[in-house]
This record gives structure tokens, sequence and C-alpha cells, in this order.
């Protein structure tokens, strides 16, 4: 077993990619031109700035020695493409928090991006203020920078969000902190492995992939991000871990034909969400069995998922 340098999580030697976050193994990293010019225009850089700020050239300045794990996120969730900023979520993780002082890394640009399946939430002080859809969003002016940026990106919002970021005065330059949220709006899969496990009267190593949906964005952003950068989907296995367990052990699972059961799994972990995380739910169970054979299946589509996300 060895360990992923970006988040600890534990994975077999012959992996290609952490089932923690994604990270690709043997990935080469690579530090700031040492001149601080943008290698594509020539232009002096700011140190620490991501972006060129002339020709929007992304910079990479992450350190070999990996000196903070913000600047690794930073490779992956903030890019420009043709001037607009794409705001992505990383392969793994199920919303990641983007603050006043990332707007100001961005340089000049023409709009915003944002990643299908994404809803871009905006707080402001810590409450929850407006939204917006996964899209394109071009600024009617050119090159804008982070002193007019949220004051453009107020002319997107239509009826209620419009009224509500007026109300906290998105569009002028007093409001308190502002904050974005991107989110997933989409189901996500939750993969979860237990070994030598109570499942009713068995006793046995067993997998499960669950697919589950963020149902109350506001609460869930209270709950896990107001502290945190992002939500990983194995921050989300671990907190419904021990609830997958107590379930397994309130079924009366008589053989290993556990799939039939599936039904039965999925209402009893819902109700138990309903009463300690009501902002999430699973939608369905897309596999469920025992046994080695089983264990190793759903192990190998973890890492698949993570792959496929990868390669999206």
């Amino acid at each position: 077993m060895k360990k992923c340098p970006k988040c600890g999580f534990e994975v077999a030697d012959d992996k290609k990619f952490c089932g923690g976050c994604g990270y690709k193994f043997e990935q080469k990293d690579s530090s700031m031109n040492e001149s601080a010019k943008c290698p594509k225009c020539g232009n002096p850089l700011t140190p620490g700035k991501k972006f060129c700020g002339a020709c929007g050239t992304k910079i990479d300045n992450t350190a070999t020695d990996s000196k903070s794990a913000k600047g690794s996120e930073d490779d992956y969730y903030i890019s420009i493409t043709s001037g607009h900023i794409q705001w992505n979520i990383l392969p793994g993780q199920v919303a990641l928090k983007i603050t006043e002082s990332d707007i100001d890394s961005y340089g000049k640009v023409t709009g915003v991006n944002i990643q299908d399946g994404i809803k871009a939430l905006f707080f402001v002080g810590g409450k929850y203020v407006a939204e917006l859809e996964s899209g394109s969003y071009k600024f009617k002016n050119i090159g804008v920078d982070s002193k007019s940026f949220f004051e453009r990106i107020a002319d997107f919002f239509t009826g209620v969000n419009k009224q509500n970021a007026e109300n906290a005065g998105i569009h002028t330059k007093k409001c308190a902190a502002i904050t974005i949220v991107l989110v997933r709006e989409v189901e996500f899969p939750l993969v979860f492995e237990f070994k030598n496990t109570r499942v009713g009267m068995l006793t046995c190593d067993v997998g499960l992939h669950l697919m589950t949906k963020i149902t109350n964005l506001n609460e869930f952003y209270k709950a896990h991000l107001l502290d945190s950068q992002f939500v990983s989907y194995v921050s989300m296995e671990q907190l419904l871990s021990s609830i997958v367990s107590r379930v397994f052990l309130e079924i009366d699972f008589s053989s290993d034909d556990f799939l039939k059961r599936a039904d039965e799994l999925k209402n009893a972990v819902n109700k138990n969400l309903e009463v300690l995380y009501p902002y999430i739910t699973v939608s369905k169970v897309i596999d469920f069995g025992a046994g080695s054979e089983a264990l190793s299946r759903i192990s190998q589509l973890k890492e698949e998922l993570y792959i496929a996300e990868l390669e999206l």
C-alpha cells in the first residue's frame, strides 16, 4: 500500500489514481519560471499570481515540495480559456469554495464559464444570496478586473436572485465578504468497502455503490464549507459510513443476494439521513454485494469513476 501525497488516502501500489481525491501518481509538478515573467508574452509577473495580467496565460507557480495543498488545488479548479475564467470542481469532489482572494488572482478577464452539472452559489457575509446555473457568461466590458468583477457578475442574476444580490450589495464595493461555492447539482457516486463486517446474521466483506444528491445546498454549505475549502467523495463516504453500518445490522440479511434488498437498504439509509444530515439523500443503489469478488468489483469501479472524471 502507498499513501497519496495530496490527501493521505491509502491505495494499492499498482493503482494509478488515488481513490480519495483522484490524484494521478507519478505526476510531476513544475515550479514557476525563475525570471518571474510570463512564458507567453514576457510580461513581468507579480509573485503568487496564478495568471498573467497581460494575456491571461496560466502560471504554474506550485513549488516541487508542495508547500501548500491549496496551490495544487488551484491548478485544477481555476483556468482561463479565451479570456473566460473556467470554474470547475476537481474529480472526486462534491463542492468547492472560491474566495475573494482567488478572484484577485484572475487578472483581467472577459467572462466566466461554469462547468456542466455545477451550480455557483453566492454568499455575502456567510449568508446565501443568489446562484448561477452552469453555462457561459460574457461580460459587457472587456478586461474586467477584480475591483469590478462582482459588479459585472451581478448583471447575470435574474428574478429573485437579482433582487437578493442587489439587497446584499454585490454590485457595490461596500458589501460584506463574498464567497462562491461550486457544488454538484446532479447525482454523484459514493462507494463503500467494508471488510469482515456484520450484515444481519452474516459476517463478510461487503461492497456498496450508491448514487446520492444534495437536496439543500444552503444547509450543506453551512454544515461542511464554513471552515473547509472543499468537500470530497471520501469525506462524504466517511460521513455516511456509520449510518450504512448501522443499517446493515437492522436489516435481516439471510443470504448473500444483497441486491434484492437494495430498495430496503436505500429507504433505511434515507430515514437515518433525514434525522442526521437532511440536506443529502440516496437516490439509488447501483451495486451491493458480499464476498471478495464483489469487494474487488466495487473497488475497481471506484478507480474507474475517478479516471472517467479526470478524462472529462
